[in-house]
């Protein structure tokens, strides 16, 4: 198969993705109430990342949490680890609480994206970003790779691309962070380019109509790209992590504050430990 053909291949299934989701989208809309119909979007976004990603990424919604016993507020959608990764708890709605070691990334899906929405995903990712101070787990010296990634996806938005850009341009400077999500590294010769600007969310994207980004240097960059944004996306996820090695979470720093309050004021811990020691074994 030649480049052409390739080319033709993958633009022929990020369209066949798109009218997937754009379907899912419209029985969702079946529904009136306007909570219901967002609850729709994002499980048919959910659903879709399940059947196109590969089995080593957990897809769920549900809370981060570190061995401190702090916790994110509610993620739409979290890509975690599916080999290594517990979740340390699950509701009967599916509502899991995961690891921070084990987390890829986390998306803020909207129905429709305005200035305020916009604003609202980028305090809520945020409590994401501060459970603890991210580390370069890149596989790729030239580059920086400090998961989790953070991002925003959306089914629409009335504004245009630059208009979103520039309010994601000045949000991303009121919520100043240490390090980037991914950037050039002090060894790549692309890193003379860096504007030394980090930023908290890697990129936005709106169904249909195109995305927003951080570029390695630090740039925020327009991207155009209609009925293949979806794909563009699906397939940037998987390129983001072939090149990021997550630590298997350490089960036992999370006992204290997953198990204390049962046995509070007993000196049962120890006992507990021991249970889930064995239980990993098994």
């Amino acid at each position: 198969m030649n480049s052409d053909d390739r080319s033709s291949l993958a633009r022929s299934i990020s369209k066949q993705l798109h009218r997937m989701l754009e379907a899912k989208k419209h029985q969702a809309e079946l529904i009136q109430h306007n909570l219901e119909k967002g609850l729709g979007n994002e499980q048919a976004l959910r659903d879709l990342l399940k059947w196109f990603l590969p089995r080593r990424f957990g897809i769920g919604k549900g809370k981060v949490a570190n061995s401190d016993g702090k916790m994110s507020r509610h993620a739409d959608l979290i890509i975690y680890d599916a080999f290594q990764c517990p979740a340390l708890f699950v509701d009967e709605n599916e509502n899991q609480i995961l690891p921070i070691e084990g987390v890829f990334e986390v998306v803020e899906i909207k129905t429709t994206l305005t200035s305020k929405t916009l604003a609202d995903a980028f305090e809520n990712l945020k409590t994401v970003h501060d459970l603890k101070r991210r580390s370069n787990l890149s596989n790729n010296e030239l580059v920086t790779g400090c998961p989790p990634a953070l991002n925003i996806f959306a089914f629409a938005d009335e504004r245009s691309l630059h208009s979103i850009a520039d309010q994601f341009d000045k949000l991303s400077r009121q919520y100043p962070v240490e390090e980037s999500f991914s950037s050039f590294s002090t060894k790549s010769p692309g890193y003379k380019r860096h504007n030394k600007r980090r930023y908290l969310v890697k990129s936005i994207s709106v169904l249909g109509k195109g995305c927003i980004l951080h570029n390695l240097d630090g740039s925020i960059e327009t991207f155009d790209w209609g009925d293949y944004t979806l794909g563009m996306f699906l397939t940037g996820i998987v390129t983001d992590f072939e090149k990021i090695a997550l630590k298997t979470p350490n089960l036992t720093h999370y006992l204290n504050w997953i198990m204390i309050d049962e046995w509070r004021g007993t000196n049962k811990v120890e006992e507990i430990r021991s249970r889930w020691s064995n239980t990993e074994m098994d």
